[in-house]
């Protein structure tokens, strides 16, 4: 009984040790695919913010904390494709970062910045509205 116990047991631990060392081995495809990604937003985030265009504190605030995180998750994945490949105590350190980074740029793009579309939509709609009837 004991040795089901315990064959059961190193079973789980090596499906465990499988599966984090498949992830520590996939973060530097995760930490490139990131840096692609980041190095496409962030230029046309920059390029909002200073337009010139007046834009309410809220949304400042907002994308100035979104071009923070953007800058965050871009040296975290540098960071990560100078580490070396074979050291896994810091992949799975700065994957579990990127992970984190991820699901707030996800969360951003989703919420509050497909609200700042619609907002620009309505405003475009109002103020077409109102040359028509001039």
């Amino acid at each position: 009984m004991a040795e089901l116990i315990g064959g059961v047991a190193l079973a789980e631990l090596v499906r465990q040790l499988i599966k984090v060392s498949k992830k520590g081995y996939r973060c530097r495809d995760v930490a490139g695919n990131l840096a692609i990604m980041i190095g496409d937003i962030l230029p046309t985030i920059r390029e909002i913010q200073y337009s010139g265009v007046e834009l309410s504190l809220q949304r400042q605030l907002q994308l100035r904390i979104f071009s923070e995180t953007l800058e965050k998750c871009m040296k975290l994945a540098e960071k990560v494709l100078k580490c070396n490949r074979y050291d896994m105590v810091r992949q799975l350190y700065h994957s579990n970062k990127m992970e984190g980074l991820e699901k707030k740029i996800s969360s951003f793009l989703r919420g509050p910045l497909l609200t700042h579309i619609l907002v620009d939509i309505h405003h475009l709609r109002a103020a077409s509205e109102v040359r028509f009837d001039q």
